[in-house]
């Protein structure tokens, strides 16, 4: 077998893989996953067809793009979800008694605001 036929059958990075899977998934351009990163569309281009990005300024966008992406820096480089084991209220703190009398206690809960809204 000749070098270019091996070269043909190489497995692609999987960075190159997960970018190309998203930019479908997403509907997204190339300009646009760019623009995420901050790098040129060339360089996007390049991590599209298999080129390892260099360098910590080349690691500080795969960074800043898997953010934008909602993804973790592993899961995008390497495929990997991040691992998070659930912690318990326990575990983060102690208990301690602060207040003993009457009193009215008022509980609001919490909504996430959803992209676009204001206030």
């Amino acid at each position: 077998m000749s070098t270019s036929n091996n070269d043909e059958h190489k497995e692609k990075p999987p960075l190159s893989t997960n970018l190309k899977k998203i930019k479908e998934q997403r509907h997204l351009t190339v300009k646009e996953l760019a623009g995420m990163a901050g790098v040129a569309d060339s360089v996007m281009q390049g991590w599209l067809e298999g080129v390892s990005p260099q360098g910590e300024k080349g690691f500080e966008a795969i960074d800043r793009l898997a953010t934008k992406l909602g993804l973790g820096f592993r899961e995008l480089m390497l495929g990997k979800k991040e691992e998070t084991r659930p912690v318990s209220i326990e575990q983060l703190f102690d208990e301690e008694e602060w207040f003993e009398d009457i009193c009215k206690l008022k509980i609001v809960r919490l909504k996430r605001k959803r992209n676009g809204d204001e206030d």
